[in-house]
């Protein structure tokens, strides 16, 4: 019996750190149970290419890219460890979310307390928009896990480690730099007013800055080494982002519902984004009222109007309306909702009250942590089974592997491969394989292309969601045929891709033989 009331009396003791071990298990779980699941999204087919090209062309000077090297080298660095496989590329970003479930959890605890911090960590691991992009190749999480490190470095004030971590967040996507606005509001909250603030910056900034820098300076230098060939990953995000310009007025409230929809799936249940929504209206107006005096309504107001900012920054000016570009924000949006429901609850007794209901306050948040827990059931099993449309390919791309294994196998050496859609996924899929790879811009030129090349053994895929009609009627106008080689199908039966060799002759084409 003393053994058991001693071990009673540990447990109580350490109920954070057994807390917070039962939530990285779960939120690994979640991660980790649809892993490998669905094929390469485009985007990660070209992340992975690139850290394939590393083997042979280190410094990447032979493509344009768009992003820092940090991501790329850290998958090349997987491969070389691991071999080539989907599963494995992606392997980084899952222990990065689960590592940020941890850092929300400190950063909570330094701005506010222990339950904001276990709220907020448990609705990291149980966000679907977390769970989903934990098994991707995309950079995102990789840059929420070095500002989750910075930020809680920053309230914690361990500048160097602060300034090293943004330095990485600007190694692996450029809105790191965009992101650094937040962390530097963070580490001068506690010193509110101007002669604080010029304090906290004369006596942090240099080692901030030295370790920033050094970082910096080492990524320009890898960018200059492409310069005689490739623009910079700056010019180039420039142009293959559109052109990051302000939007039409007309345009910002299609943008903003666009914006509002992918909101709602960061927590995948309207009762949370509704409590999110009520408790964060409460929680501002007494944060206005205690600015100045309590740093816990700074800490409100500053991840409220930073939250804001972001939004309002990606609805005027043309950044692409895609999931990926939220991922940042859902360690923000966590807190806020964690904050809304402590507020929530503060008051819950009172409301308990008028309805003569008799409980106490430490029952009351028993119960409110429970009925928190049964909330987020749902959310994380939408995550854990693929079941929003967020992060990778959902099943449009299913079968990609096996039709480039089949063209592997079946094409000779030297067969051009014309694409129009799948450029990306052949850079990985077909990686090393003794193929011309020809990029057709429109349907007349790939009829041209092929027409001309009537030596050579020629082949194309056509996405099943993708129109061939265009394509097909090009290259009969031109006398060419398509002759059908395999096709691959998705679990429900449907088509995904097929294979045609292109071939002279008045043959017909067909729609396609089975692979």
């Amino acid at each position: 019996m003393a053994s058991l009331a001693h071990l009673s009396r540990l447990v109580r003791k350490r109920r954070g750190l057994v807390a917070m071990s039962a939530l990285l298990v779960c939120a690994l779980a979640l991660r980790a149970v649809s892993l490998g699941e669905h094929r390469f999204h485009e985007d990660e087919a070209l992340y992975a290419s690139w850290a394939l090209l590393t083997v042979e062309d280190p410094a990447l000077v032979s493509v344009p890219v768009d992003k820092p090297p940090l991501h790329p080298y850290l998958l090349a660095a997987v491969f070389r460890l691991l071999g080539r496989s989907e599963l494995g590329f992606r392997l980084p970003n899952l222990y990065a979310s689960v590592t940020s479930v941890a850092l929300l959890y400190g950063l909570g605890k330094a701005l506010y307390d222990r339950s904001t911090a276990i709220i907020a960590a448990a609705l990291f691991s149980a966000s679907p928009f977390a769970i989903l992009f934990s098994r991707t190749a995309f950079v995102d999480p990789l840059l929420v896990l070095w500002v989750l490190l910075a930020s809680w470095a920053a309230v914690a004030r361990k500048p160097t480690l602060a300034g090293a971590a943004l330095g990485l967040a600007y190694a692996t996507k450029q809105q790191g730099a965009l992101l650094a606005l937040l962390v530097i509001a963070l580490a001068v909250r506690e010193r509110w007013g101007p002669a604080r603030v010029t304090r906290i910056f004369s006596d942090t900034a240099a080692r901030a800055a030295g370790a920033l820098l050094l970082i910096i300076g080492a990524v320009t230098w890898w960018d200059s080494l492409r310069w005689h060939l490739q623009p910079s990953f700056w010019d180039r995000s420039v142009t293959t982002y559109g052109g990051l310009e302000l939007v039409p007025l007309s345009a910002w409230a299609q943008r903003l519902t666009g914006w509002l929809e992918l909101l709602a799936l960061v927590f995948g249940s309207p009762v949370l984004n509704a409590l999110l929504l009520a408790g964060l209206s409460l929680q501002l107006v007494g944060a206005v009222r205690r600015f100045r005096s309590d740093s816990q309504s700074r800490s409100d107001l500053l991840l409220s109007v930073y939250l804001i900012a972001y939004l309002v920054l990606h609805v005027v000016i043309g950044f692409r309306v895609w999931d990926r570009y939220l991922l940042p924000m859902v360690p923000v949006l966590c807190l806020l909702l964690a904050r809304s429901i402590l507020v929530l609850l503060r008051r819950a007794p009172r409301w308990l009250a008028w309805m003569r209901v008799s409980t106490g306050h430490t029952p009351a948040r028993r119960l409110a942590f429970g009925l928190l827990a049964a909330l987020l059931v749902r959310p994380a099993c939408l995550g854990a089974r693929s079941r929003l449309p967020v992060g990778s390919d959902h099943g449009a791309y299913e079968g990609i592997d096996r039709l480039a294994a089949y063209a592997q196998a079946s094409l000779p050496p030297a067969s051009t491969l014309y694409y129009h859609w799948l450029g990306w996924h052949y850079g990985y899929y077909l990686h090393g394989a003794p193929f011309d790879l020809v990029w057709y811009p429109d349907p007349p030129s790939l009829a041209q292309g092929a027409a001309s090349n009537s030596g050579a053994i020629r082949a194309i895929a056509f996405p099943a969601w993708r129109d061939s009609v265009p394509m097909r009627q090009a290259l009969s106008d031109r006398g060419l045929t398509l002759v059908p080689q395999a096709a691959t199908y998705r679990r429900d039966g449907t088509r995904s891709f097929a294979l045609y060799l292109i071939t002279d002759g008045d043959l017909a084409s067909t729609g396609g033989g089975d692979g």
